[in-house]
């Protein structure tokens, strides 16, 4: 059984056909999620505007990261699916309903997707997270930043639950790298809020940076300044 509700996802603009035979995918390129017609060979990439597809037959470039070579692989998981296609899900609350998931988890699936596109964790004690906005400088390798943009993971959790409350469109989890002993993830966020309802905010993941022999480079230059 599929896991996409066929009449919510044409109610909200995909233009199926009768037999259209819907089925969330996953590129294999950067393993971001869309909506796939198997029937008509459509791919419907945004859960913003779910009346954009493309024609998988004819060899376009990943809508996502622009790769030339990719594919996709059916998801038959629910917990694959992520936050902002959840409203497609058959039996899932509708658009507005209030569905706000834990930081540890979207910590965890951070680490597994770090594993499948970077390789080996190393080892850490504990968990930091950084906010971007506005409160870091780049520097060879890493960040300069202000104290009191360093949080702890007990510190971090209700603001980020307030985070997917505010109406943001999207929050980005980066695994910067580890630093004294710490993995440090950074947090990125519009300056506005759009009016996404609570709870739909979709959080993307993404890992380290590579060398130039396209290895993880997971050990983290940090500058922390006094605030």
């Amino acid at each position: 059984m599929s896991l996409v509700d066929k009449l919510t996802f044409e109610s909200r603009g995909a233009r199926g056909c009768s037999d259209s035979n819907y089925a969330f995918g996953m590129t294999t390129c950067c393993e971001r999620v869309g909506i796939v017609d198997h029937e008509l060979d459509e791919f419907y990439w945004s859960s913003d505007t779910p009346s954009s597809s493309l024609s998988l037959l004819e060899g376009a470039a990943c809508p996502f990261c622009g790769a030339s070579r990719w594919d996709l692989h059916d998801i038959v998981h629910l917990d694959q699916v992520p936050e902002h296609w959840r409203w497609a899900c058959t039996s899932e609350p509708r658009p507005g309903s209030r569905r706000v998931r834990p930081l540890s988890e979207h910590v965890r699936e951070l680490l597994a997707f770090c594993e499948r596109v970077a390789g080996p964790v190393p080892p850490f004690d504990t968990t930091l997270f950084l906010e971007m906005n506005g409160t870091a400088a780049r520097i060879d390798a890493g960040w300069r930043v202000a104290r009191d943009a360093l949080f702890t993971t007990t510190e971090f959790a209700p603001r980020f639950d307030r985070l997917l409350l505010a109406g943001y469109a999207w929050v980005n989890l980066s695994a910067y790298g580890i630093w004294q002993e710490a993995l440090v993830i950074g947090v990125e966020r519009p300056r506005e809020a759009t009016g996404v309802p609570a709870g739909l905010t979709s959080v993307n993941y993404s890992g380290p940076p590579h060398t130039p022999e396209a290895s993880a480079r997971w050990s983290l230059n940090l500058d922390v300044v006094p605030s």
